[in-house]
């Protein structure tokens, strides 16, 4: 291998080096290979990470009394009312909070399903949304206290 020679590596090959590295059966003598090495070093670095939702729902309701809707990744503004409203007629805009460390305000909104007792009057049939809700941390400002959180978990 030359110094101006590029290096491929797969995600595997590059594992498989830095554990050999690791272990001390990695042959580094060799030409190219402490650049080899570095190279996979790297890749596994920059690999890509998922954020992946986990915990559970503490069944406390409060994201069906108070919560912010985001579609396409961004928070409802007022010009995307229309939509919500013929998508989502139940849900019904209760006002703006401001979003944590961010000059920006969102809409939020209550459903009209979510009973007193803190049940879902349509819980069978309730729509997607509010099945995977939270799906994203944006979703959950600071007064979403559930039992949901979200942490990054590297693909492969």
């Amino acid at each position: 291998m030359t110094a101006n020679e590029d290096i491929f590596l797969t995600m595997e090959e590059a594992e498989s080096i830095v554990a050999a590295d690791q272990v001390g059966m990695y042959d580094s003598d060799y030409p190219g290979a402490k650049s080899k090495l570095a190279h996979a070093r790297l890749l596994l670095a920059n690999r890509p990470k998922e954020v992946v939702r986990k915990g559970e729902c503490l069944k406390c309701g409060l994201c069906c009394e108070k919560f912010p809707l985001v579609l396409r990744g961004q928070f409802v503004k007022e010009t995307d009312l229309e939509e919500v409203q013929k998508s989502h007629p139940f849900f019904v805009q209760i006002g703006t909070e401001s979003v944590p460390d961010s000059l920006e305000l969102v809409l939020v909104f209550r459903c009209t399903n979510h009973n007193p007792d803190g049940t879902c009057s349509i819980y069978e049939e309730r729509p997607e949304l509010c099945k995977i809700y939270p799906d994203t941390e944006k979703s959950m400002l600071d007064w979403c206290k559930c039992g949901f959180y979200f942490e990054e978990e590297i693909d492969g």
